[in-house]
């Protein structure tokens, strides 16, 4: 740690970056399937379902989350790579021309700010006190950040050769579009539901994870001991949050021009910074870990 301020300060920040991150993925996702399937149920009663998911899981403890995440991850990352490769045939690349979009300046000075997709990689930073070997912190940090890369861009590549036009129709998810597209003869068609149904699990867990991180900070900074209290308090927080929004189009106006730049600068800015403060204070000190409360 650089000192008690700053450890408040950042674990404000990221219990903000937490809820409100939960609470535009929980709407959105919630946005989509009441398009696709559920166009007769109000999105209150959507959100509802997925507020009480959330709430349960933290109750049962984030040792069970993570245990159920470990059985979901392979089936997710299946899931991706079947609808990639199923599509194959379905492949025009030339939707991947021109290379570099619309110049070198664009795509690697002006686009970094859509490294946000890999906000996923906030989640490493909490990691370490969770894991009985801390050494295998780096291994696993690794692993899940190579993969994490692989997909986005087999996923990226698949879409700009299937859809030219995904670009602009963010109305339904791309991943979900896809699906609509294989068929395996007579017998195997509209794979969409199912795919649906395990996407709808997998968005559930990291919810879960989200959500139980943003409560373990909150209890790191104020040392509160019983979370029962601070879990239904972050739960009504999360369902307010999540119905702000009072349509799509202002979702999407949240996420691409306000959400994606806090993001890269809390992400991909702040954080790296407090972490080279920490180091150089842990080389000045001989060092020495101070022990995290």
């Amino acid at each position: 740690m650089v000192g008690k301020p700053l450890k408040i300060i950042t674990g404000v920040l990221f219990i903000l970056y937490f809820t409100i991150f939960t609470s535009v993925l929980l709407r959105s996702f919630s946005e989509n399937l009441k398009i696709i399937y559920l166009d007769k149920l109000p999105i209150i009663v959507i959100v509802v379902i997925f507020i009480f998911a959330i709430t349960f899981s933290n109750k049962l403890g984030f040792k069970t989350i993570s245990r159920v995440n470990l059985l979901i991850l392979p089936v997710i990352m299946f899931c991706i790579l079947f609808v990639i490769i199923a599509n194959f045939k379905n492949y025009d690349f030339n939707g991947l021309f021109p290379i570099l979009g619309k110049g070198f300046k664009t795509t690697f000075f002006t686009g970094l700010s859509n490294m946000f997709a890999f906000s996923s990689i906030s989640i490493l930073y909490f990691l370490p006190p969770f894991l009985e070997d801390n050494k295998a912190f780096k291994r696993v940090a690794r692993i899940s950040t190579i993969f994490s890369v692989i997909l986005f861009f087999l996923g990226i590549v698949s879409f700009l050769a299937l859809f030219p036009f995904i670009r602009n129709s963010e109305e339904i998810m791309a991943l979900y579009l896809a699906t609509r597209y294989i068929e395996f003869g007579r017998f195997f068609q509209r794979l969409d539901a199912i795919f649906l149904l395990i996407w709808t699990i997998g968005v559930i867990s990291y919810l879960c994870i989200a959500f139980s991180l943003s409560i373990n900070i909150f209890k790191k900074i104020t040392n509160i001991v019983d979370i029962n209290g601070i879990l239904y308090c972050f739960s009504g927080i999360l369902y307010i949050l999540s119905l702000m929004p009072t349509n799509l189009a202002q979702l999407n106006y949240i996420e691409i021009n306000i959400f994606k730049y806090v993001i890269f600068i809390l992400l991909f800015a702040y954080s790296p910074l407090v972490l080279i403060f920490a180091n150089i204070k842990k080389r000045l000190r001989g060092g020495k870990n101070e022990k995290i409360p």
